[in-house]
């Protein structure tokens, strides 16, 4: 409770640090909820089957504040909440100068959306799930998703035709590397930084590209050091109401452990493929969607105890859908998801299910 009022007030700070006579505040958010059925009937080992139930969603809502405080510098605050036991937790929180320090560019300065490529940019994130085609996220999208935020330093720059985007951030702290599941601490690491091009290919009309490198090495109090480095591919082609995309990636990452007062190093390497089609595209108020991604990962367990390496852990996941537009701040959407894990003994644990969901943007 304590730590969720601090960032409620850090909020407070940063968005009204226009004043006098209330800066210019705009609000905006979205709410999404639904009813849903997984079926977890077909893994191999018992104690992972559960069984499948109908079941609402827990209600989402993202708010969004952003205060003008002069031309070119503005403070925004995102803010999170799930129903389950409903806390509020911040998403992003910055300051934003945009052409007056860097001419066609912009510098947020707090905590920040790092930009880890278009596969990421378009997840759903919290209540938001506007700018996905699907309900659900990628593996890549599902498994990078903690390192999309952090407190740092984002500058971007627009030149002709490209987008460039450098990230100097605190890096993050993950305790489980293999995972890939970070949480966002302050360290006395060395900096994270994220490096982002994107743009459209002049030669081709309607064909995007985005390239992606991560990294972030760091050591906290105890001496331990986690290491993540990351890149990602972007392609998108569109034409006429068709849009094909496709995202590759590898995150390799290695961790420090001690096992009765032994020190060991675990590792991690992790290949991503992203394969997705759309028609409709925007231009009709219904469209359909189907989206494979695949997770091929490696992992070395207690080097220094025992030499094992794990290899061969393979999981997909299958995503098809449809959405109708209401209106431009009203969605409906409906998807059938399959996700299968498959490790080197063949031993298999997979879940399926429907979801249906609204989502509106106010």
């Amino acid at each position: 409770m304590k730590k969720t009022l601090t960032y409620l007030l850090a909020s407070l700070v940063v968005v009204f640090v226009a004043m006098p006579a209330f800066a210019e505040i705009e609000w905006s958010g979205n709410i999404m909820t639904g009813i849903e059925k997984m079926d977890y009937g077909t893994a191999t080992v018992p104690s992972d089957k559960e069984s499948d139930e109908t079941q609402f969603s827990n209600i989402k809502l993202n708010l969004d504040v952003k205060a003008d405080v002069c031309d070119g510098v503005v403070g925004v605050a995102q803010l999170r909440s799930v129903c389950t036991d409903c806390k509020v937790f911040k998403r992003c929180i910055y300051v934003e100068i945009t052409d007056l320090l860097i001419p066609d560019g912009s510098i947020q300065i707090g905590r920040v959306q790092l930009p880890l490529g278009a596969e990421l940019a378009k997840a759903s994130e919290g209540a938001n799930t506007m700018n996905n085609p699907l309900i659900f996220n990628s593996l890549l999208a599902d498994n990078m998703e903690d390192l999309c935020v952090d407190d740092g330093l984002l500058i971007t720059k627009v030149f002709e035709s490209v987008t460039c985007k450098l990230g100097i951030t605190n890096g993050c702290d993950s305790e489980e590397i293999g995972g890939l599941q970070p949480a966002c601490k302050d360290t006395n690491s060395d900096k994270a930084m994220t490096l982002n091009f994107s743009g459209d290919c002049p030669a081709v009309e309607g064909l995007s590209l985005a390239g992606t490198y991560y990294t972030n090495d760091m050591a906290d109090v105890t001496g331990a050091t986690d290491e993540v480095t990351a890149w990602i591919v972007d392609v998108a082609y569109k034409t006429g109401l068709w849009k094909l995309a496709a995202a590759l990636a590898n995150v390799e990452g290695k961790y420090d452990e001690t096992y009765n007062s032994e020190k060991t190093v675990e590792t991690a390497d992790i290949d991503y493929l992203v394969l997705e089609m759309v028609y409709g595209n925007g231009e009709t108020p219904w469209w359909v969607a189907v989206r494979q991604s695949e997770q091929d990962s490696s992992f070395s367990i207690n080097p220094a105890i025992s030499d094992i390496t794990v290899k061969g852990i393979k999981q997909k996941r299958l995503e098809l859908g449809v959405g109708y537009k209401l209106c431009d701040n009203a969605y409906l959407k409906a998807e059938y998801i399959k996700t299968e894990l498959k490790d080197d003994k063949d031993n298999l644990n997979d879940k399926d299910g429907i979801k249906a969901i609204v989502n509106v943007r106010f």
